[in-house]
């Protein structure tokens, strides 16, 4: 006859054969979880790139826009200044013109004011000749 244990070997083996099978059911449900896990995690990744990508982009847009626009109002204020500036020029030289016009007036007119008034009476042609 056979002894009980020798019975209980292939009961044994049906139990080790079952348990080892549920063992790799579990690693092959673990094994497809983490890969579901890491493709999720990297779309995550990759969204969060996306944005973030979208994000410096915009702020690189704000960024250039501002620098434009203080760029724009550097140059309008230089312009201002410029024309300012301008303005003080011209009346200083319209200024120094009637100065020297007052002297020419000044040097000139009056020694030749006899002749000047002479050449009122004998009309325009002898003007041009007393200015020459």
């Amino acid at each position: 006859m056979s002894e009980p244990s020798d019975q209980q070997s292939p009961e044994i083996l049906i139990h080790i054969q079952a348990a080892e099978q549920s063992v790799d059911g579990m690693v092959q449900a673990a094994q497809q979880e983490a890969t579901a896990l890491l493709a999720r995690a990297r779309a995550q990744v990759e969204t969060l790139l996306l944005e973030t990508r979208r994000s410096l982009e915009r702020k690189k847009a704000e960024a250039e826009a501002k620098s434009i626009a203080e760029a724009a109002r550097e140059a309008e204020q230089l312009l201002t200044e410029i024309r300012a500036k301008a303005g003080n020029l011209k009346a200083r030289c319209m200024g120094s013109m009637d100065e020297a016009v007052e002297l020419v007036l000044e040097r000139i007119l009056p020694s030749s004011k006899g002749a000047a008034d002479d050449s009122l009476q004998d009309g325009p042609e002898s003007r041009l000749q007393a200015d020459e």
